[in-house]
């Protein structure tokens, strides 16, 4: 499931459940929210450590400019 959708159904629970003012919607959507933000955190920092890996594993013959 894509970052945008997750992220639309949460504005969708948490506004129904804001503006009907029920609790069990509300605590969906707190929890859908927190939910993304740890994988989108998370994703960032696998991807983060593992590009020194696949950097040696799939540019063996290129020259990378050291930053």
């Amino acid at each position: 499931m894509h970052v945008d959708v997750i992220i639309l159904t949460l504005a969708v629970v948490m506004t129904l459940g804001l503006t009907y003012k029920d609790p069990q919607m509300i605590g969906w959507g707190e929890t859908i929210l927190t939910a993304t933000v740890i994988t989108v955190l998370i994703s960032v920092i696998i991807e983060t450590v593992w590009m020194p890996v696949l950097n040696k594993k799939l540019l063996k013959n290129t020259v990378v400019d050291k930053w």
